[in-house]
């Protein structure tokens, strides 16, 4: 079945121009006839073929067309080109007929590969074939141009390798035992000697003093004594020293004073005790005064016993 006529559809505000030639040929095939393309009716949806490339069009009542023929089909390529854009370039041999596209390579500036924020520089990054870099932490690497640093087998850094080079002495200054004067401590080892210590000691005193330990030894609990609590020893070299001792002892120039036994001698200051010729202090040397009687009383009764007698 065909229809050949234009007939408008009732009621339609279809144009002549735009009543299509439709054909309903052998085997259910509908025939459009080509045309410009139809301008929107609001109200209406239009399909069409372009007689500008025979592909097949609908319009929405909005003016909105949209191709329904598959991209595609066959052709000639009169014209290929390659932008160049983000460093990459190309070259196109045989563009009109089968087009070689050669990309080049140059300065990429990517902003992420695989989910890598790349910041753009112009340092460069090289990394040994067959070598993996991997970093678990957000590091910033710093020094003096051209260092190397070598980690040898690995491990963990320490505290110390955080503090700065000026808190070491250098290993190459103590190749020799005057170097030790500069060292951190000011240690100073006459060369050929050891100094040792098996205990933990603290050493203290008046800067630039000398302890002179001799032959060496067990230093006494007497060593440890403030010197106000000793006799300088010059200030004993005559027996008039002695009075300006601890004890203020005197004794005269040319004479001994031997104990040999532990004596306490105690009393009034200024006090003088006279022992004579010197002997054995008996048994009465130790009484008090209130068992004897003067000498004055004695000497009355002597006379009172005489003038009875």
């Amino acid at each position: 079945m065909a229809f050949n006529n234009r007939e408008q559809e009732g009621g339609s505000n279809l144009t002549a121009q735009e009543i299509a030639w439709v054909q309903v040929g052998t085997g259910g095939v509908v025939n459009l006839a080509e045309g410009t393309a139809p301008s929107a009716t609001v109200g209406y949806g239009k399909l069409y073929v372009k007689t500008s490339d025979s592909n097949l069009y609908f319009k929405t009542a909005a003016g909105t067309e949209h191709q329904l023929t598959p991209a595609g089909g066959t052709g000639t390529v009169t014209s290929v080109s390659v932008v160049t854009a983000n460093g990459i370039s190309g070259s196109v041999a045989t563009a009109t007929t089968t087009p070689a596209i050669t990309l080049t390579l140059g300065d990429i500036t990517p902003s992420k590969v695989n989910g890598l924020t790349i910041t753009a520089s112009t340092g460069t990054f090289t990394l040994t074939n067959a070598k993996t870099l991997s970093v678990s932490n957000t590091l910033t690497f710093s020094g003096t141009d051209g260092s190397t640093l070598n980690v040898g087998t690995g491990g963990t850094l320490g505290t110390a390798a955080y503090t700065a080079t000026t808190a070491y002495e250098a290993a190459g200054a103590v190749a020799t035992h005057a170097a030790l004067q500069t060292g951190v401590h000011g240690i100073s080892i006459t060369a050929g000697k050891t100094l040792s210590s098996t205990n933990t000691l603290t050493l203290s005193g008046t800067d630039s003093s000398t302890l002179n330990i001799g032959t060496g030894g067990t230093l006494g609990t007497a060593a440890y004594t403030a010197t106000t609590a000793y006799e300088a020893a010059g200030a004993i070299a005559t027996h008039a020293a002695l009075q300006t001792g601890v004890h203020g002892i005197s004794i005269t120039a040319g004479k001994v004073f031997s104990a040999s036994n532990t004596l306490t001698l105690a009393g009034t200051d200024s006090s003088t005790l006279n022992i004579g010729t010197g002997g054995t202090l008996g048994t009465m040397a130790y009484e008090t005064a209130t068992n004897y009687i003067t000498k004055a009383t004695y000497d009355a009764h002597t006379v009172l016993y005489a003038t009875i007698s």
